[in-house]
């Protein structure tokens, strides 16, 4: 879950202010979103509440949203980027700043609200894709996911990084022939990230596939430097299956000596 959330976190663009117009903007807009650019967000927010009592925009709102997401003040946001649709409704840039309020809030269905309207008034987006279909599969809509994983290689060729988010959906709907498949794939783009490795091992423990398991959980440990516990547990497994018990109980050990242990 953890890293599913670290991905839509990584959709978001802090920059897209600086695509929207201002050409009607006054002075004071103008200095509030120059603050905002360079990440003065105190500064902005209070420059863009003087501008508010006066002038209460679409532009005001939606930057003050901003302004309480960099604060993660998620409630705040999402109510400042209501006011903003109320203005101007359905406009790109706040509908998708609501969805990752939405989503880091916790309130995925919400935030799926919002990325169909986008998906429907955009379908070559392919950010609203991707970013639907990772809150899809947290919500366990795992046929809706796959399918907004589709549109996602309609749109543009496929990172090693979509294949991976794939290939876990497929293993949260126990698919694990289908998600070893995925993984495979992502692992022939990028062959140096540990994270494929373990979630491929995983996918060859359920599938029985015990040699081919421990093959990918050493691989995740030579990677990753034996630095987290989890794929000396997994190996563990993986050995008492083969009747190995020697190497089991010395992968359990080295688990035991690293933080992240958990019995």
């Amino acid at each position: 879950m953890k890293t599913i959330r670290v991905a839509l976190a990584l959709l978001l663009i802090s920059s897209s202010f600086q695509n929207m117009s201002i050409a009607s903007e006054s002075g004071p807009m103008k200095d509030a979103r120059k603050l905002f650019d360079e990440r003065r967000y105190q500064a902005c927010f209070d420059e863009i509440n003087k501008v508010i009592k006066t002038a209460p925009t679409h532009s005001a709102y939606a930057m003050r949203g901003r302004c309480y997401y960099s604060f993660a003040q998620y409630d705040l946001a999402i109510e400042d980027f209501g006011r903003a649709l109320k203005l101007q409704p359905n406009e790109k840039k706040v509908l998708w700043f609501r969805s990752e309020a939405y989503q880091a809030e916790g309130k995925y269905a919400l935030a799926v609200e919002d990325l169909n309207v986008l998906t429907k008034q955009f379908p070559n987006e392919y950010k609203f894709f991707r970013a639907r279909a990772i809150a899809n599969n947290i919500l366990k809509r795992y046929k809706d996911a796959l399918a907004d994983y589709a549109e996602c290689a309609r749109i543009k060729p496929e990172s090693e990084r979509v294949i991976k988010e794939r290939g876990r959906v497929f293993a949260a709907m126990s698919d694990h022939k289908n998600a070893v498949i995925e993984f495979t794939k992502a692992i022939a783009i990028d062959d140096t990230l540990p994270s494929t490795y373990y979630d491929r091992g995983i996918s060859y423990l359920k599938l029985a596939k015990y040699n081919e398991a421990v093959k990918d959980f050493s691989r995740n440990i030579e990677l990753d430097r034996g630095k987290k516990a989890g794929a000396y547990v997994k190996r563990a497994e993986a050995y008492e299956k083969l009747g190995k018990p020697k190497e089991a109980k010395q992968d359990r050990e080295n688990a035991s000596k690293i933080d992240d242990f958990e019995m």
